[in-house]
């Protein structure tokens, strides 16, 4: 029994160093036995910032008590429910969580305004363990069906953490190609922010390889929005992506469609400039022949625009002549090389 190995109790509890030798040393004999809930818990709470090297050996080491770290994810005290958390997303991409999934999408709508440190770190950690368990093969399915439906919750958070996890998803090379019709619906939703993060999502899916052609409409309009930040996140998709486009020409909306808002951007703030300049770099380095007459074409427009007579900022000026500079001398190498 572990109360013969270790001392739980509130009073004379060993050190840390000689509680993890005496863990380490019980794990590799595996001669656990029965460990309850009540243990667990005195484990996450005491060593709360060691989870990666206590609790989580002592959890893979014996996989039989997961549902009673699964019942800690509703523990009365956070920090427990968060070590619970933590030591579930180092085990989620070779542990079968299935049971935790329930809970940890509960979470997704956590609020607990009178502990709001623990509060944000509790809510990033559910985030990033729901997208390690989409890592795995065994509850990938599950996690993104489940993402899915979170997606049309009433809380625009809820909404926020759902295309989050996925955007982290789709960055540890999970396949969320079934998400991308959803997350391209969200960049209709009516939160800025959450057309933002759906905006940059796909991004992340995009530069991973995933088709997310359907949703160049709609990030094109984005690009126009009245909020800036909508635009920083539609530039950003753009950006992220833009290598990925060459891959599917001819595998949904032609990426042509958004050439003339993309070099709108020239004249947008920094943030937005630049990511739009690195977009369409990338567009002239391995785009097909129409893209690259859009881009020329489109820049000839701007440069017979108001933004030429000497009436515009000088800033937005010398940014746009800059980025302008940058695409053509890409484009005449293009050429040159099919001279």
């Amino acid at each position: 029994m572990i109360r013969k190995t270790i001392n739980l109790r509130p009073i004379e509890i060993p050190r840390l160093s000689t509680r993890h030798r005496l863990l380490e040393e019980t794990i590799k004999r595996r001669d656990i036995g029965q460990i309850r809930k009540t243990h667990l818990r005195k484990l996450l709470k005491e060593e709360i910032h060691h989870s990666n090297d206590v609790v989580t050996p002592f959890v893979l080491a014996h996989p039989k008590l997961l549902p009673e770290l699964v019942k800690l994810l509703g523990d009365r005290n956070l920090i427990v429910a968060y070590g619970a958390n933590i030591v579930l997303g180092n085990i989620a991409p070779t542990v079968d969580i299935t049971i935790a999934l329930p809970k940890l999408a509960e979470l997704l709508g956590f609020k607990k305004p009178d502990t709001i440190v623990y509060f944000i770190h509790h809510d990033t950690i559910t985030v990033s363990t729901l997208s390690l368990a989409a890592k795995n093969s065994k509850t990938r399915d599950t996690v993104l069906k489940l993402l899915i439906d979170k997606l049309s919750d009433k809380d625009s958070l809820v909404r926020q953490k759902a295309i989050t996890s996925l955007g982290f998803a789709a960055l540890y090379s999970v396949d969320i190609s079934i998400t991308v019709p959803h997350l391209t619906k969200k960049l209709k939703d009516r939160n800025s922010i959450v057309k933002h993060d759906a905006a940059v999502a796909l991004g992340h899916a995009g530069k991973m390889g995933i088709n997310i052609s359907i949703a160049i409409p709609k990030l094109k309009d984005l690009l126009r929005s009245k909020k800036r930040y909508v635009r920083m996140g539609a530039s950003s998709a753009f950006d992220l992506s833009a290598s990925a486009f060459a891959l599917f020409a001819g595998h949904g909306n032609d990426i042509s469609i958004a050439i003339p808002a993309l070099v709108a951007c020239f004249t947008d703030n920094v943030t937005v400039r630049s990511n739009v300049t690195r977009a369409l770099l990338e567009l002239a380095r391995t785009g097909d022949e129409k893209t690259l007459e859009a881009i020329v074409t489109e820049i000839h427009f701007l440069m017979n625009s108001k933004l030429f007579d000497g009436s515009s900022n000088s800033i937005v000026f010398e940014g746009a002549i800059d980025s302008i500079s940058q695409i053509m001398s890409k484009i005449q190498e293009r050429y040159e090389e099919a001279a």
